[in-house]
């Protein structure tokens, strides 16, 4: 069977995230949902600028999530409601040229039907949703394209069919310091075990770009008040949803405590999974002299890291033992 993509459509309140979480089982898929990331990534719900200027980058990221998958054979479902036909033309021809089904599922729903869920929902909101005023509907319906006939028709290609493996999946979960090699290594394993690369300083560099690198750097050291550990999360979801999807995945993000090792382990484990820990330990010297060169002509996704902060990261890292490196599968 062809991997299919699934584009949601509909504006709030139509019942897109109940329809999703159903395809999502009845296709064994992976479903991304652009406002429970922002949700996640958002300290206060009120943070209306910050949560419109987020949409764009979370659903460029969602998008190549959503292709990858599709390469290795799972279908995708996007929950983004998709109000204009142009958009929704745009992304189903890239879709098919790459050999994948595509299906519009359209909800459609009268406005004061709309508005009487919504008011219901803002009373008790749930998570990975935002509070929606009459004015803001009043506007989206002026906006909403919704889809023709044609659109609604499956329009699978005839694609060689691929095949997700029957063996038990494996997570490989790259940890060591900056510098140590760890991104080399998980795009080897991507294309070499077929598997879905999730990167957090990627990620954090494309939903914001526009921060400092300073900024960004507390996301290096690990800091409490970071933006990292929204990303460590929905980037934990996916890797779990796609092993019990029977997928590889890599988790690259240097993983320094032993604590979040372990957790990682047994619940990767309780979905059947193996679990490689890939240990890149090069002396402090050569991690010095890549830093040195990597700062020169910072690679994209990549943060300039310098003496200082390589030393704080020394002390926070937490060196796996040989005891420890025993409780995991091998590569």
């Amino acid at each position: 069977m062809t991997p299919t993509l699934f584009m949601i459509c509909g504006l709030p309140g139509a019942g897109k995230t109940m329809v999703s979480k159903r395809l999502e089982k009845q296709r064994r898929a992976l479903r991304l949902c652009p406002d429970e990331w922002i949700s996640a990534m958002l300290p206060t719900p009120s943070q209306r600028s910050e949560m419109d200027r987020l949409r764009d980058p979370v659903e460029a990221v969602q998008w190549d999530v959503a292709m990858r998958v599709l390469e290795l054979g799972i279908d995708a479902i996007l929950e983004w409601g998709f109000w204009s036909r142009a958009e929704r033309g745009r992304l189903a021809a890239m879709a098919r040229e790459r050999g994948f089904g595509v299906e519009v599922r359209s909800l459609a729903v009268p406005f004061e039907e709309l508005w009487s869920r919504i008011e219901a929902r803002n009373a008790a909101l749930p998570p990975g949703a935002f509070r929606v005023e009459r004015a803001d509907l009043d506007l989206w319906w002026s906006d909403y394209e919704p889809p023709a006939p044609d659109e609604l028709l499956p329009q699978a290609q005839h694609a060689p069919e691929r095949s997700v493996a029957a063996s038990p999946p494996t997570v490989f979960l790259t940890c060591g310091l900056p510098a140590s090699g760890k991104t080399t290594l998980a795009r080897r394993l991507e294309s070499e075990r077929r598997a879905v690369r999730l990167t957090a300083d990627e990620w954090l560099h494309r939903l914001y770009p526009h921060l400092s690198g300073d900024v960004l750097l507390l996301s290096v050291c690990q800091h409490p008040g970071s933006l990292r550990w929204p990303v460590h999360d929905i980037q934990w979801e996916i890797a779990t949803r796609l092993l019990a999807l029977r997928c590889n995945v890599v988790v690259d993000w240097g993983i320094w405590a032993r604590e979040e090792r372990d957790r990682f382990r047994t619940e990767a484990r309780a979905l059947g999974a193996r679990v490689v820990l890939c240990l890149l330990d090069p002396p402090l010297d050569e991690l010095e002299q890549r830093l040195e060169q990597r700062n020169a002509t910072p690679p994209a996704g990549t943060f300039q890291i310098s003496r200082e902060l390589l030393e704080s990261s020394l002390k926070l890292f937490q060196r796996p033992q040989a005891e420890e490196l025993g409780l995991f599968d091998p590569l």
